[in-house]
């Protein structure tokens, strides 16, 4: 754990030359990318957000207000060692990741930006989620898939599960409206098959906003891609990285003897 419990290292360490750093989704927290950040393997320091009321900060009380969010992840990253850097955002995390990299600004001066599963970083709920009744939070929640029958049957769960849901629905309808281009590299990784961010419409929202280079990758798999194709997911973000600096250099070959 480093950055006053804001950032968990899932895998690597700080001699890394390369890092990746992972903002999750509504609800969700750092164990989202465990299978993402094995996949990456151990040439990679890759850390992962973690936002107040889940994992490790679970007694923690959550957040809705998207300013206080976005001041203490970069905050956090800011008192870590510049490197080259993809931020990588999925879903709710993508405008997070989006919002981090523009106000770290030249304190993280090698960075690209990754994001999934969200069509452009201004997209809000279509209801007020302080007005959503629990039946209309789960209809909600489930339309997205990712949360097993067996919790939301759970009372004890969804006492757990279905407030922090809600407070993260308020915390992205806070955001901001304004959100201006970006000269870094941009990547947006989408699902063929999720019809809440389909790769057209991802290219549209983001694209526009890539003034150092877009990038779209189309990966078999829903909403919850990153969790179905790591390996996938693992690649395009290396090709990302050493986009920006290439990794450790291989050891050359032994001359050959006269």
């Amino acid at each position: 754990m480093s950055g006053g419990h804001w950032l968990v290292r899932l895998t690597g360490t700080g001699t890394a030359r390369q890092r990746l750093v992972c903002f999750h989704h509504a609800a969700g927290g750092p164990a989202f990318f465990w299978p993402v950040a094995r996949a990456m393997g151990p040439t990679v320091e890759v850390l992962a957000v973690q936002l107040p009321g889940r994992e490790r900060r679970i007694r923690a009380r959550h957040l809705t207000d998207y300013r206080a969010a976005l001041d203490g992840v970069t905050d956090a990253l800011a008192a870590e060692p510049d490197k080259p850097t993809v931020l990588f955002g999925h879903s709710m995390g993508a405008a997070l990741a989006y919002d981090t990299a523009a106000r770290l600004g030249p304190a993280l001066a090698t960075a690209a930006i990754a994001v999934s599963a969200r069509a452009t970083p201004g997209e809000k709920p279509a209801t007020d989620p302080a007005t959503l009744s629990e039946p209309d939070l789960i209809a909600h929640l489930t339309k997205y898939g990712g949360v097993s029958d067996a919790v939301l049957a759970d009372a004890a769960l969804r006492r757990l599960f279905l407030p922090l849901f809600r407070s993260d629905l308020r915390l992205i309808a806070s955001r901001p409206e304004i959100t201006a281009a970006t000269e870094r590299p941009l990547l947006a990784l989408a699902g063929r098959n999720d019809r809440h961010a389909l790769p057209d419409a991802m290219e549209a929202g983001w694209a526009p906003l890539a003034r150092g280079g877009f990038t779209l990758e189309r990966v078999e798999g829903g909403h919850f891609f990153p969790a179905e194709r790591p390996d996938t997911v693992a690649r395009c973000l290396h090709r990302t990285l050493d986009a920006l600096a290439p990794a450790a250099p291989r050891k050359p070959a032994p001359a050959l003897s006269p």
